[in-house]
């Protein structure tokens, strides 16, 4: 205790012990459930790794580069329940910080930093519109703390590996991860049965890890919203997705199982996706929220550059139509990008 009293960060800290710690929830809490995946660590020592690489990273001074918390697709749930680990170590702080949790829902733009005792737990943060520029505000407050995670693939967009302390999350072997796959698959999808239309068009957007808007989904296959959803509830994917009502949106249970499924190129789950742009109601909020994130996975995956040209006037449609604040400037952040 007599340590924690005199760190320097307690004693120049304007909040005191006993205050509870103020968490601002951007856009939702993490729940690493919805996503499937593959732990390498007991829940015991998953806890016992976050908490060394807390300590090794947040309890020092003078404070460190930002955290990179890299994984592979298996990997993902595992390093969903690290930013929740650190949530819940902060709590223990002499002074508990502002914590933002934030993950690339919508809408994938991050407001400038606390300047004053901010930690930030911030996931996917590759899929962020203005990740690289929010970093440099951050990085000029002296008080704010940034980890993020991402998936190895993607962590160059963030910058040079040099601005980071890069952390690998523990995963299986790869040989193992596909093992698991196939059993998980051959439950639920049994022995290579084909992909129906809406099967590919959920599958690909687990490829491209965004969400799609049930409301453009209906409209692609010319039924009513509640009868899509009861088609889903009773498919052969209803426990490899989830459905959000509050975004009345449908989302595939992470990248690893997807790609099994669709074994073909990003790029041809791009492409497929893109076949959903030419009827997407650019006056509805979720449905640009599709396009915007459609379009910053495949600037980060690569690929489908000629389907930019292609919607041109639909994505401009989009920003025009896109709300003032987060949402206009994510939209000209991803037009001003290379």
């Amino acid at each position: 205790m007599n340590r924690i009293r005199t760190e320097p960060r307690a004693r120049t800290n304007p909040l005191r012990r006993g205050m509870p710690m103020r968490t601002q929830i951007v856009p939702t809490n993490f729940d690493p459930e919805t996503v499937w995946g593959v732990e390498a660590l007991d829940p015991l020592q998953q806890r016992a790794w976050a908490e060394d690489r807390w300590r090794e990273w947040y309890q020092t001074e003078p404070r460190r580069k930002p955290l990179l918390l890299c994984y592979h697709p298996a990997a993902e749930r595992a390093a969903v329940r690290v930013l929740n680990s650190f949530a819940r170590l902060s709590r223990s702080a002499e002074c508990a910080p502002w914590v933002v949790l934030a993950e690339s829902q919508r809408v994938p733009w991050l407001a400038p930093p606390v300047p004053a005792l901010s930690l930030y737990l911030i996931h996917h943060a590759s899929r962020i519109a203005n990740v690289k520029a929010w970093l440099a505000g951050a990085l000029a407050a002296p008080a704010c703390r940034v980890a993020l995670t991402a998936p190895y693939e993607e962590a160059t967009l963030l910058g040079a590996a040099a601005d980071f302390e890069v952390v690998e999350i523990p995963g299986e072997e790869a040989s193992y991860c596909d093992a698991v796959a196939d059993e998980i698959l051959a439950q639920h999808f049994g022995a290579g049965a084909p992909l129906s239309a809406l099967e590919r068009f959920v599958i690909a957007a687990g490829v491209a890890e965004i969400a799609l808007p049930l409301g453009l989904l209906a409209r692609r296959f010319q039924i009513e919203a509640a009868t899509l959803c009861e088609t889903i509830a009773r498919s052969r994917m209803r426990e490899l997705v989830t459905v959000a009502s509050e975004r009345n949106t449908v989302a595939f249970r992470g990248a690893w199982l997807a790609r099994k499924l669709m074994a073909e190129q990003e790029s041809v789950a791009h492409e497929t996706l893109f076949e959903l742009v030419s009827v997407a109601d650019v006056r509805i909020p979720n449905e640009r929220d599709f396009l915007l994130q459609l379009l910053l996975a495949a600037r980060a995956q690569g690929g489908a550059e000629s389907a930019f040209e292609q919607h041109a006037e639909i994505f401009r449609r989009a920003q025009e139509h896109a709300e003032a604040g987060e949402e206009a400037q994510a939209w000209a952040s991803v037009h001003a990008r290379p």
